[in-house]
Parts: structure tokens; sequence; C-alpha cells
């Protein structure tokens, strides 16, 4: 994989340039991002150097969000072309690729690509990247859509790429969904996966802030299902993150002070939206069951509430149904 492409050539690189730490030299950034300087304190890149004309990292990444065609064909296809030349192009394009990895910066936004519930879907830095833990919503909703035959009304409320609207109406053909997002540019790559994947007459996309509905979408409830990956990180937990994971969009990942504070809205607001007997499954952060609980069964909204872990062990999505 790239991930394993980069890992490699960058620890040889470094290994080879005989670079070491100098504590009078802290700065850092993307050409020096480990600090890293030579006896005179000039700064000092990784060196990558191509022994071959043929490699494999340097074709993944010169083909990475080159193509619009995300199939499984198209992926083998390209890892079977281990023979294909190296151009100047796609060794520089290699080189920029390692040097941000090295940086910190997220793989999914360096190659433009992630797979989430067997589906390859484009991401950029004005999403986050989809995680496997998520796909406990997709589970969720598409669980649902066939026990009531295949079909339904699903809302994913903070849609960002679109990941868990277009795997559960992939997975669910007869469900219609309504993806939404605060962010407009998020909207534009939820929109751009959507029609990759062949979905724009069961998915429609609009800018809505959590479960408030524009006018114009009024009629659209009640739904049989809301899913929602919403802001769970808190203010002082956010302070704390790696930074690769800061380099996603801070308004996808800080709720506030506690941390609770979407999930709160959600709860509130999700009883008005959803038909009766319809479930509200919805993304937590760790520790946070508790809390999602106790928000969920205090009034008498809603019924059947459960915790649903992720294969760490945490309770990461919380399931509830409408009372009705």
């Amino acid at each position: 994989t790239i991930l394993q492409s980069v890992g490699r050539d960058t620890a040889t690189a470094l290994k080879k340039a005989g670079q070491r730490e100098n504590p009078d030299y802290p700065e850092r950034s993307v050409y020096n991002p480990r600090g890293r300087y030579d006896d005179d304190g000039k700064p000092q890149p990784p060196k990558l150097k191509f022994k071959r004309d043929t490699y494999f990292g340097p074709v993944l990444i010169g083909r990475a969000g080159a193509s619009d065609d995300l199939s499984p064909e198209a992926e083998i296809e390209l890892y079977t072309r281990f023979d294909q030349v190296v151009d100047e192009a796609a060794r520089g394009a290699y080189r920029q690729a390692v040097l941000r990895a090295v940086a910190g910066e997220p793989i999914g936004y360096i190659r433009g690509l992630k797979e989430f519930y067997s589906l390859t879907f484009k991401v950029t830095p004005d999403v986050l990247i989809p995680r496997g833990e998520t796909e406990l919503l997709v589970d969720a909703a598409v669980d649902l859509a066939r026990k009531r035959g295949g079909a339904g009304k699903l809302w994913d409320v903070c849609t960002g790429s679109g990941c868990v609207a277009v795997a559960a109406a992939h997975h669910a053909p007869g469900l219609t969904v309504l993806a939404t997002d605060i962010s407009p540019a998020a909207l534009a790559v939820a929109a751009k996966n959507i029609r990759t994947h062949g979905l724009t007459e069961r998915i429609r996309t609009a800018e809505a802030d959590l479960l408030a509905l524009p006018d114009e979408l009024a009629g659209e409830a009640p739904f049989d299902a809301i899913t929602a990956n919403p802001p769970y990180v808190s203010d002082r937990e956010y302070a704390e993150l790696p930074a690769e994971v800061l380099a996603e969009p801070e308004l996808a990942l800080r709720a506030g002070a506690t941390g609770l504070e979407c999930i709160e809205r959600i709860v509130r607001d999700a009883p008005d939206r959803l038909a009766e007997g319809g479930m509200l499954a919805m993304e937590i952060g760790a520790g946070q069951a508790d809390a999602a609980y106790q928000l969920l069964t205090e009034g008498e909204s809603f019924e059947d509430v459960r915790m649903l872990k992720d294969l760490a062990g945490i309770d990461r999505t919380v399931v509830a149904r409408r009372r009705g």
C-alpha cells in the first residue's frame, strides 16, 4: 500500500541521510519536519533516491486522485502494473508525498482517497477522513432498512465526505437519503462522491446545522432513521490531539467545553424529525457512553437504547428507537 511504501522509503532515506536532532535549531517545516540539521546547523530534508526505473510507490502517488474511476477493477489494474516505468513527474510527486507524510499530514489527504465499507471515497482537508469505527453507523442503517423490506428514508447528519450516506444507499438499494452538513466545502466533496458512485437519484445534499432543517426541506420529515457523526471532542481534548488529527477540520471535531454539545442538540431535536419507531444512530467519543445513555433515557422520547462497540471494544455508537 502507499502507506507502507511511504513508511519504508522515509525510514531508509532518513537513515541514509545521517541526520540528527539539533536542540539549538528547533524550527520545523514541511521541508524539515523533524528539525534535523547537519554539523553546521544547516537544515537537512530527507533525501530520496530511486535505484530503478520501476517503483510501485511513485506509481500509486502519481495516479492517486487522477481519475474518478474508484472501482475495485481500476485499483486491481493499478496494482498489477509493477513494470510501469516511473517518469520524473511521478518521482517528484512521490518525493513531495513523502515529505508531507513525514511532516504529519494524514495519508488520506496525501492520496486524496480513503477506503470505507468496501468503497473508495475522495477526501480533501475539508472533510474528516473516514474511519473504520464509523462503519457502525452504516451497519445500523442497513440493518434497519433490510428489516423493513429494504426501503426507507435516511437522514445522514454531518455527512462530511458522504461516506455513510453513500455506503448505506449502496448496500440498501431501496433506501433514499438526505445528506446534510454545515460546511459547503464538505458538501461539495460529498456531492462528488455521490456522483462517482452513481447515487444522485437516491441521495440529496443540503446545507444544515445538525437537525435544523431549512424551510425548503421541512416536508422531508419524518425519517425512518437518522445517522450522525457529530463533533464530540471537548476543548481540553482538542488541545491534546496529535498533529495528524489536528490536520482535519476543527469544525467537524470540536464540539465545545464538554464535547457533548452537539450530541445534546441531536437528542433534543431528533424526536421531531423521526417517524414513530424510527432509529437514531450516533457516533460518540470514548468515555461518552454513560452521558449519551442518560440523555436518551431521561425523557420519554426514546426506548431500546443500546451501545455498539468498535473493534477496540469501545462503546462507539449509540442506537435508540423513537417511541411509538
